[in-house]
C-alpha cells in the first residue's frame, strides 16, 4: 500500500489519520513510498513495529517494540530529548533506556512516562520548561 505520510504537519490529526490508514510511521523523508522507520544498523528490509506514537505541532514521537523513544521533527526549543536542539527528519532515538510506556507531544514539548521496577511509572518531560529555559534531554518530573 502506497500513501503520503512524509514529515510532521501542522495538524495531529492528519498525521494520526494517515499513521491509521498506512499502518507506517512517516519515514521523514517525504517519500511517497509508505516506508516505516529504519533503526540504526538494522537490514533495509527490517521495519520498526511501533507500540505508540503521538505527534505534537511540529515533531512527533514513537515508541518501538522493545520500549524504546524515538522523536523526529523541528527541536529548536528541545522538544525531541537528544540534548541538543537540531531539527531531525529521521527519528533520533531519546537516551538509551528502552522501558518507555507512554508518550505525549505537545506545541514544543515533550512528556513520557518510563516504566520502573515494582509497577510504577515516572514521568519525564523535555523542552520549555518553565517558558524560560528549554531541557534538552528528558528530566524526570515525578
Amino acid at each position: 500500500m502506497h500513501c503520503y505520510v512524509g514529515r510532521p504537519m501542522r495538524h495531529s490529526f492528519w498525521i494520526l489519520f494517515a499513521l491509521s490508514a498506512c499502518h507506517a510511521v512517516p519515514s521523514g523523508d517525504g517519500s511517497p513510498s509508505g516506508r516505516t522507520a529504519q533503526r540504526a544498523g538494522s537490514r533495509q528490509d527490517d521495519a520498526t513495529r511501533w507500540r505508540a506514537v503521538s505527534a505534537g505541532s511540529n515533531h512527533t514521537c514513537a515508541i518501538d517494540e522493545y520500549g524504546r523513544l524515538w522523536c523526529w521533527g523541528k527541536n529548536d526549543r528541545g522538544a525531541l530529548g537528544d540534548g541538543t536542539m537540531t531539527t531531525r527528519t529521521t527519528p533520533t532515538q531519546v537516551g538509551e533506556e528502552s522501558a518507555w510506556t507512554a508518550v505525549s507531544a505537545g506545541f514544543d514539548y515533550t512528556c513520557g512516562i518510563r516504566y520502573y521496577e515494582g509497577g510504577f511509572g515516572t514521568l519525564w518531560c523535555w523542552g520549555p520548561m518553565d517558558g524560560v529555559s528549554s531541557a534538552t534531554e528528558p528530566r524526570r518530573i515525578a
